[in-house]
């Protein structure tokens, strides 16, 4: 929900308001974060869904929802819905509320920043569609996963505040780091994937999300560095 690269000259969102489903494309303001302005303008007295979210990249492979009842929210009554005073996009019981083309490499690393509001059911913030959990949680057991089918981290999952997960894939391990703390290490991970799901999982995703980074390639070396950045936006820890 804010640019991340200079180069990009495009919008953040595109937003259906409810009131009479016109869609707008909503860009950054001045300061390189969603135009509040605009979007409350649009959605004066409504609410107001996403029903694309642009890839920043250049490569085109924005996230997307044409059936209106599973596009996640950002404008509540004519009021952006906001986590720690900043804009979000919130999905409750929702099932993979966005969907972007996606071609697998050898390696992946997924960057997000979310809260989830409970883990009565297994919770996914990036999923696949070859049945691979990028980052989510595992209500059985609590724990977080990622690039697996099963829970890889020994952290309990937090609900209370955003999180940053920082996750990779190398073409043997994945990796699983949860706000800049311990790094835990787990196999029989894949980056095989020709589709990524955003906020989704058993039962349907309940929560939001404010920022989600892919990378074709390990990032584990710059881990620090892409960390420092969003805290320093976020202030998560």
């Amino acid at each position: 929900m804010r640019l991340l690269s200079a180069d990009y000259s495009g919008d953040c969102i595109t937003v259906r308001r409810a009131s009479d489903n016109a869609t707008q494309n909503i860009g950054f303001d001045d300061d390189g974060v969603l135009d509040i302005t605009s979007l409350e303008s649009f959605c004066a007295g409504t609410d107001g869904f996403v029903t694309t979210w642009f890839d920043q990249s250049g490569n085109g492979n924005n996230a997307t929802q044409t059936i209106a009842a599973n596009q996640p929210q950002v404008v509540s009554s004519g009021s952006v819905i906001l986590e720690d005073g900043k804009s979000t996009i919130e999905a409750i019981d929702i099932n993979y509320a966005l969907t972007l083309p996606f071609t697998g490499a050898t390696q992946m690393t997924t960057v997000t920043v979310s809260r989830m509001y409970d883990i009565s059911s297994n919770r996914y913030i990036t999923d696949s569609a070859s049945g691979r959990y990028i980052v989510g949680v595992f209500s059985n057991t609590d724990k977080y996963t990622a690039f697996r089918s099963t829970a890889l981290s020994g952290d309990t999952a937090q609900t209370t505040q955003s999180s940053l997960y920082f996750a990779t894939f190398d073409g043997v391990n994945s990796t699983f780091t949860n706000d800049g703390g311990t790094t835990y290490t787990g196999d029989t991970g894949t980056s095989t994937f020709t589709e990524l799901r955003l906020l989704g999982g058993v039962g349907g995703f309940n929560g939001n999300v404010q920022e989600i980074i892919i990378y074709k390639s390990d990032q584990s070396s710059n881990r620090t560095g892409i960390e420092d950045n969003i805290n320093d936006y976020y202030n998560i820890y």
